[in-house]
C-alpha cells in the first residue's frame, strides 16, 4: 500500500524542490515554471587551497582528512593529515607550522629557503606563527583544531606545512610537506 508521501526534499503545496548542501554551504530552490531557480549562498565560504610544493621532492602530502568535503567551519572541528612520502613514509616524528601569511614574514619574503639550514631544496611556504609537535603513526600524522563560531573568524586565512623526521630520508633527515591555505567560513 503506498501512503501517499511526497518525495524527500519535495513540498507538494508550494511545488518547490529543496536542496542543501551544509558542506558547500549552498541552498538551491527550484521553483515552478517561469519563477525561476535561486541559489544562496554564505557571505563566507569555506575552502582550503594548495599553497606551494615545499621541497623539489616533498617528504609528505598535507590535506584536509576528507580532501573533496572537509572545509574549515566556524563551529566545527578542521583535520589536516600529513602523509609521508617517499624515504619519509616511515617518518615517527614531526610537527605542524601554522601562520597567517603566505606572503611575509617579518621582513623576509616568502617562500623562505631552508637550504642554508640544512633542509636542502626545501622552503617554507607560511610565516611560522606556531608550531605544534606531531607524533607520526605508519608515515602519517594528524592535525586537528576545532574553530569558534566567532563571526571575527568568518574569512581569516591561515595556513599549514607539516615538517617529518625521518633518518637517512634527506641528509638533515628533515623533510617539508605541501603547504596548505585554509579560509574559515560561516554556514
Amino acid at each position: 500500500m503506498t501512503t501517499g508521501f511526497p518525495a524527500p526534499g519535495s513540498d507538494v503545496y508550494a511545488a518547490q524542490s529543496v536542496c542543501f548542501s551544509g558542506d558547500l554551504g549552498k541552498l538551491v530552490v527550484v521553483a515552478p515554471p517561469l519563477m525561476g531557480v535561486w541559489t544562496l549562498t554564505t557571505t563566507h565560504p569555506a575552502s582550503w587551497r594548495r599553497a606551494g610544493t615545499a621541497c623539489v621532492a616533498p617528504a609528505a602530502d598535507l590535506a584536509p582528512r576528507d580532501a573533496l568535503w572537509e572545509v574549515p567551519w566556524a563551529g566545527d572541528s578542521y583535520e589536516l593529515i600529513a602523509r609521508g612520502t617517499g624515504g619519509f613514509a616511515n617518518a615517527t616524528l614531526g610537527g605542524m607550522w601554522a601562520g597567517f601569511s603566505d606572503s611575509r614574514w617579518g621582513s623576509a619574503s616568502l617562500p623562505f629557503s631552508l637550504s642554508p639550514y640544512g633542509i636542502g631544496g626545501c622552503d617554507l611556504f607560511l610565516s611560522p606563527d606556531g608550531f605544534l609537535p606531531l607524533a607520526f603513526q605508519s608515515g602519517a600524522a594528524r592535525w586537528t583544531v576545532t574553530l569558534p563560531r566567532d563571526p571575527a573568524l568568518y574569512g581569516v586565512e591561515f595556513f599549514n606545512q607539516a615538517m617529518l623526521y625521518a633518518p637517512g630520508a634527506s641528509s638533515s633527515g628533515f623533510g617539508l610537506s605541501t603547504a596548505v591555505g585554509s579560509t574559515v567560513g560561516n554556514r
